[in-house]
């Protein structure tokens, strides 16, 4: 009977290798695949957690905000007191330099 003979040494260690390099692959993709699942699972429970969240942190900015509201308010309104005055006395002058344009133009006659 022939002998039998070995193949090609490094041959079957590049092929052990790479079928090891796509078994890890398989697994890798095998975990993904589950976590990916877990999350879908509970995505509910993560976006209610999420919004707790962010109440949690309005609730903890909301003094800070409402004084930055009410100085907002104060400088409008303000502002709008300034308009307004601004408006009245705008308005006097106009008035005053239109009546004196009639005087003066009753006068040239």
């Amino acid at each position: 009977p022939p002998t039998p003979t070995l193949g090609d040494p490094v041959v079957e260690e590049e092929q052990e290798n790479a079928l090891v390099f796509i078994q890890r692959l398989l697994r890798g993709r095998a975990i993904q695949n589950k976590m990916f699942e877990g999350k879908e699972k509970r995505l509910e429970l993560i976006r209610e957690l999420r919004l707790v969240e962010t109440v949690k942190d309005l609730k903890e900015d909301e003094p800070e905000r409402r004084e930055a509201n009410l100085a907002q308010h104060k400088d409008k309104l303000l502002a709008g007191k300034l308009a307004t005055e601004h408006g009245r006395v705008l308005g006097g002058t106009l008035d005053y330099l239109s009546k004196e344009l009639v005087r003066f133009k009753e006068e040239r006659r």
